[in-house]
């Protein structure tokens, strides 16, 4: 129900469809009458805290529309969340953190952000770098934000960052390498354009696949959970 709004699009049997307007006042009235939206620019002082920032508000209870990394004298994250009485929220969630920590703007002067591509250009480096995705379902679980700061943690750098929507064929080329080779290739495509994910370039001085592989863990989850329960048995042992 969160994703049916003005703006918005929604995955119907594999289709993307964009919620252009509603059919009557009522059910206007009934999917946004307390749903609100806040334009945000967390600032480059504060991007090394980018996970905790993003967790903050997450468990806030706002939601994550548009997410962009831009250079802006400095790495800039842009952001739009939404979320019943935003603003509420919003005070409650963030309001412990530094002034200079974020900027609220307004809506109009972030969407240079992210559709002035020539001012804002993608800040990827492609160079010592792998790629991390954020699945959907991890965003819509309010996760990116405990995702990153693990990455952060572990000593690798995220130096671009967008959301994104893919199309179904998108998703189908992203994934092609496991066709044939995981049993549930077509729930993996089906997950991946369902909702926006996030993509991040990580980076470290060396082996940045090898260290993000083993930050993830095993992709079978019977393989990592019987890992899991081999490190719970030597540290009671």
């Amino acid at each position: 129900m969160e994703d049916l709004l003005v703006g918005s699009t929604v995955t119907i049997y594999a289709r993307h469809m964009k919620v252009k307007a509603y059919a009557d006042a009522h059910t206007q009235g009934a999917l946004e009458s307390k749903r609100t939206g806040l334009a945000i620019l967390l600032q480059p002082a504060a991007f090394p805290q980018l996970g905790q920032l993003v967790s903050c508000i997450e468990s806030g209870g706002l939601k994550i529309k548009r997410l962009r990394l831009v250079n802006d004298k400095g790495p800039t994250v842009a952001m739009e969340v939404v979320g019943d009485d935003a603003d509420l929220l919003w005070s409650q969630a963030c309001g412990h953190l530094p002034a200079a920590a974020y900027k609220q703007v307004q809506r109009d002067q972030i969407e240079p952000y992210f559709s002035d591509r020539e001012r804002f250009p993608c800040t990827a480096a492609f160079d010592h770098c792998t790629l991390c995705i954020v699945r959907p379902h991890a965003m819509k679980a309010g996760k990116a934000g405990e995702i990153m700061m693990a990455i952060q943690a572990a000593g690798l750098e995220i130096s671009a960052a967008e959301m994104l929507h893919l199309q179904h064929a998108e998703a189908a080329e992203l994934l092609d390498v496991y066709k044939g080779v995981v049993p549930y290739h077509k729930e993996m495509v089906d997950g991946m354009s369902i909702a926006p994910m996030l993509a991040l370039e990580v980076r470290a001085e060396d082996a940045a696949v090898e260290k993000l592989r083993e930050l993830c863990g095993p992709y079978d989850v019977d393989m990592a959970l019987t890992g899991l329960l081999s490190l719970s048995k030597a540290a009671i042992f």
